[in-house]
């Protein structure tokens, strides 16, 4: 299912709302019941021609407030409730990637990434705390909205996961009255707690999908296949790609025998340091010759 991803997370008064990155918008502009909610000033404004957003309806302007560094013109009935115009992204210096999917903030400063709008209107919510053991997975009962009652919707994860403690999966479930199912993962080496009405995903019906892919399963590898014995030449240029120092003492046979080993589980060796990973949450010991003398 495809998305626009223009928005970006935006944290005033200690509440996270998103706005739209409008590169078609001159101004830019914020709804009077958001301002309201996040207790912000509004200072009379001294423009009179009013806004004329892409529907063509006109939208006076009652105030400006929020300047962070720029200026949000209030306005009424907006939707997004926020849209950063043009002049708010010259004033940030922003560059938006669209390879990446990243917004440039100050010379690369601050990095938002760009996601899909979400609201509770399109959003499944945690209907009860859980507590989610160490590498395991569950499937959590999920609160939709009346609209989506009794219907076979699609469940797919936030676009930002950061900020959540679990990986979540995409689900295509039949809700049974506004109770839905989502398949979560635990990921880490601690016992996880994910709060009640905690946002996990969003939802859609299934006649907003414009394409499927079929899921092609990998080709099951025999176990002849996985230990057959590869030819000489070719080894010997495993072994020199990666480095591999052999003792000259070993025959001829013994050689490849041994290449043969170490390229059943070549997967295991990194060619380069950033083939080698760091895993959070989890330690090793190495029993070292010297602490086993004493």
């Amino acid at each position: 299912m495809k998305h626009d991803h223009n928005y970006i997370l935006l944290k005033s008064n200690g509440k996270v709302i998103q706005g739209l990155c409008d590169t078609g918008a001159t101004r830019s502009v914020i709804d009077a019941n958001l301002v309201k909610r996040l207790q912000l000033k509004i200072t009379k404004s001294q423009l009179t021609n009013p806004f004329i957003p892409a529907d063509g309806r006109l939208m006076s302007p009652l105030g400006q407030g929020l300047i962070i560094p720029t200026t949000l013109y209030v306005v009424n009935n907006l939707h997004p409730k926020m849209i950063l115009g043009n002049d708010w992204l010259k004033s940030t210096r922003a560059v938006i990637d669209y390879r990446t999917g990243i917004l440039s903030l100050y010379d690369d400063l601050i990095l938002c990434p760009l996601a899909g709008y979400n609201s509770m209107q399109n959003c499944v919510t945690l209907r009860q705390t859980v507590c989610l053991q160490p590498y395991s997975g569950s499937i959590l009962p999920e609160q939709v909205q009346h609209k989506y009652s009794n219907r076979s919707v699609l469940i797919e994860p936030l676009i930002n996961q950061s900020a959540l403690p679990v990986r979540v999966a995409g689900t295509l479930c039949t809700t049974k009255g506004r109770c839905g199912i989502l398949r979560v993962l635990n990921a880490t080496a601690e016992p996880v707690t994910v709060r009640h009405f905690t946002k996990l995903g969003t939802i859609s019906t299934l006649n907003c999908i414009s394409t499927i892919q079929p899921l092609v399963c990998p080709k099951e590898t025999k176990e002849n296949d996985k230990n057959a014995t590869q030819t000489g030449p070719y080894l010997e240029a495993f072994a020199k790609k990666y480095r591999f120092q052999i003792s000259s003492e070993l025959t001829q046979e013994q050689r490849y025998e041994l290449f043969n080993v170490l390229y059943e589980f070549k997967d295991t060796f990194a060619l380069e340091i950033t083939d080698m990973k760091i895993h959070q949450n989890y330690e090793t010991h190495l029993e070292l010759k010297n602490q086993e003398r004493q």
